[in-house]
């Protein structure tokens, strides 16, 4: 399966919503230690909060059009070159493809090449 990632955009909410959690994978909550169900309100606030900040980039994977996962830079420090990261498949159907690989891969490639200017290495701590 071929994947794109793209920014989440605030008009994204109803679909993100119905492809992550109003029927969540329960492999996909265990793995992502979600313990209580999402409803729209709250994606509806997630949403607007993360658009609006800047100290985060929230993508959604896209294959076969439509969204199947979601990535995230989050609390960039651009000063100390530094930001947490996170990946989320929503069904364990898309495991096993490497499709974590590639979503991985090219957040990657956009957190560090149009940043060169600021940061210039790139730090993985496991």
């Amino acid at each position: 399966m071929n994947i794109k990632l793209r920014l989440i955009e605030k008009n994204d909410k109803e679909a993100y919503w119905k492809a992550g959690f109003e029927k969540p994978d329960e492999e996909m909550l265990y793995y992502t230690a979600t313990t209580e169900k999402v409803n729209f309100e709250i994606i509806d606030k997630f949403v607007d909060k993360l658009v609006d900040d800047e100290a985060r980039r929230h993508f959604l994977i896209i294959g076969d059009d439509k969204i199947i996962g979601e990535t995230s830079l989050m609390d960039i420090d651009f000063e100390s070159r530094i930001c947490g990261f996170r990946i989320a498949l929503f069904n364990k159907e898309y495991f096993g493809m490497g499709i974590g690989y590639r979503a991985v891969y090219e957040t990657i490639k956009y957190a560090f090449f149009p940043f060169s200017n600021i940061w210039n290495r790139v730090m993985i701590w496991m």
